[in-house]
């Protein structure tokens, strides 16, 4: 399949700041992104996702970082899945592009976190969408996604500035109100 384009960037104007909440505290993505949907509120979810595995380690009982508990806890492992397959990604191999990220909309949390051991909960709760970007991977330590390297600071801010604006994109398509964003990072 083909990656849509991304419209060019806006040019700054003396708009109104958008307004940001940042929340320092010990929930999961996926139950601040529960509590805002059950508030009424159009809610997108940001996946940290794995570029080259889709669920990260899900389907080979790899640890249970965010991506894996992401998929553990609602519907967007299916979703992930069918993007992979229609990339034409050989196994192992990049399937979310660099500058790009997946789009996963009406996707439904039926399962507690793992520290509630992954419980059902009593009734399914929808969100607007799941935003999955793949962050450059630094550590050379990780054996599953090659290590990324950048000439400069500049070009890595670079790098993170187009997945953003990637994940942004995508969740104005769907009309949220409110984005859920964990700290993304790989390395």
């Amino acid at each position: 399949g083909s990656w849509p384009s991304l419209p060019p960037r806006p040019r700054r104007t003396a708009a109104a700041p958008a307004s940001i909440e940042r929340a320092d505290m010990p929930a999961s993505v996926l139950s601040v992104a529960a509590a805002l949907s059950q508030k009424g509120r159009k809610t997108a979810a940001i996946n940290p996702a794995s570029a080259y595995h889709a669920g990260g380690g899900f389907s080979t009982g790899g640890r249970h970082a965010l991506e894996e508990a992401l998929c553990m806890q609602s519907t967007l492992y299916p979703c992930l899945q069918n993007v992979w397959r229609n990339a034409g990604a050989a196994k192992g191999s990049r399937y979310i592009p660099q500058d790009g990220a997946i789009f996963s909309p009406n996707v439904e949390i039926w399962r507690d976190s793992t520290s509630a051991a992954y419980a059902p909960l009593d009734a399914p709760v929808p969100l607007a969408c799941v935003v999955s970007i793949a962050m450059p991977n630094l550590n050379p330590r990780v054996r599953d996604a090659p290590t990324e390297m950048f000439s400069e600071p500049r070009a890595y801010n670079s790098a993170l500035c187009e997945r953003w604006r990637a994940a942004l994109h995508a969740a104005c398509l769907c009309g949220v109100t409110d984005v859920v964003c964990p700290d993304a990072g790989c390395g």
